[in-house]
């Protein structure tokens, strides 16, 4: 017989629990195998605390003097030592036909093996374990993984012997190591809602088995003038490469939709001329942009971070302050703009008025002979 663990009436409730969460852990693992009665269960915990049975160990239990009772709860830090899940797992197996020492050993110590077999339904894999790779953190996960699984809404089934729970998680770079944590449903019928729901709010979630989308989708819909415009952009994409973090540069071509009536060249400007300090690069008065902005439609700019690293500080970048100039002198013939506009050094001082002269244009719009420049 084992050297016998002291057990006070106080601990009786969380010596009852922890019975139930090892039989809960081994069903979990063991899908076939059935939650062992809690007078079973009992039994075995306390023939693993060197007990005959848990009614010896009640009777030792109410045995105890008055005096001992500072000692309650002291049979939590066994659970710490060697011999716990090895005195656990031979009690335990002698409940179990099927089960060896061995197998429950590994439910109660060790995580499920990776699943890679599964059910889809509505583009929605339903596991049982992770797919994914365990004790890993994302910037570490093969491309391959990365490919079929990032922002691909999951659906979790827990099972802890009488219960069954559905979750959904989504690797997006929400947690640093694992998938994150989305929904907790009662039903697999909530779940697919769910997973869909997701789907429905952000055009970035795809469906298992899909492609990964090669542009990133921003729909801007809480700006009220052009500069907010340029500012809630920044913001959003701040937002989605801090999920996507080191995983990978979710901001490589982002395609933003607009509402109507924003001035696009202007925002476009202003996100052009947006900067990193050198807190941010590490070199002394110099400032880097950060993206590229190109207008695809009268309410459409697509927008490119080519740098990782530049990316993860998309939150920190300033905004420059524009001034938008009207002059009727300007070329209204878009031959005619080379003449006085060029990419790398674009300066109209020629036809600017004397006091204006040497002032950078960043931005032109031929209709109305509009042009931005930095004061």
């Amino acid at each position: 017989m084992p050297h016998q663990i002291k057990v006070y009436p106080s601990d009786f409730e969380d010596f009852k629990q922890l019975a139930k969460q090892i039989s809960s852990s081994i069903v979990y693992r063991y899908r076939d195998q059935a939650l062992l009665s809690a007078f079973k269960r009992n039994d075995a915990l306390a023939m693993a605390f060197g007990y005959k049975g848990h009614s010896d160990l009640t009777h030792c239990a109410k045995a105890l003097t008055s005096s001992d009772t500072n000692e309650t709860g002291r049979w939590l830090n066994w659970r710490k030592t060697d011999k716990f899940y090895e005195r656990i797992s031979a009690a335990f197996s002698q409940r179990y036909d099927s089960l060896s020492e061995e197998e429950i050993l590994l439910a109660l110590t060790q995580a499920p093996p990776k699943q890679t077999e599964f059910e889809v339904i509505e583009g929605c894999p339903i596991v049982q374990f992770s797919p994914l790779d365990p004790d890993i953190s994302n910037e570490q996960r093969s491309e391959q993984e990365i490919k079929a699984w990032f922002n691909v809404p999951f659906i979790f089934e827990s099972f802890d012997g009488e219960n069954r729970t559905f979750r959904v998680e989504c690797l997006d770079g929400g947690a640093w190591d694992r998938a994150t944590h989305k929904a907790w449903c009662k039903t697999l019928e909530e779940a697919l809602a769910a997973c869909a729901q997701l789907k429905n709010d952000n055009p970035n979630y795809r469906n298992y088995g899909d492609d990964e989308a090669t542009v990133t989708k921003i729909v801007l819909s809480n700006a009220s003038t052009d500069e907010e415009a340029a500012q809630a952009i920044i913001h959003d994409m701040y937002k989605i490469q801090l999920f996507a973090d080191r995983v990978k540069n979710a901001l490589e071509s982002v395609l933003v939709e607009l509402p109507k009536g924003f001035d696009l060249t202007y925002i476009a400007a202003l996100l052009e001329n947006s900067t990193l300090s050198e807190m941010y690069t590490g070199e002394d008065g110099k400032k880097y942009p950060i993206c590229s902005a190109d207008i695809l439609s009268d309410n459409e700019l697509l927008i490119c971070v080519p740098s990782h690293y530049f990316a993860t500080l998309i939150g920190m970048v300033e905004l420059p302050t524009l001034t938008k100039h009207v002059d009727t002198r300007l070329p209204i013939e878009l031959g005619e703009i080379d003449k006085y506009i060029s990419k790398s050094d674009a300066c109209m001082s020629t036809i600017l008025d004397p006091e204006a002269e040497g002032l950078q244009i960043i931005g032109y719009v031929l209709s109305d002979n509009r042009y931005f420049y930095k004061p």
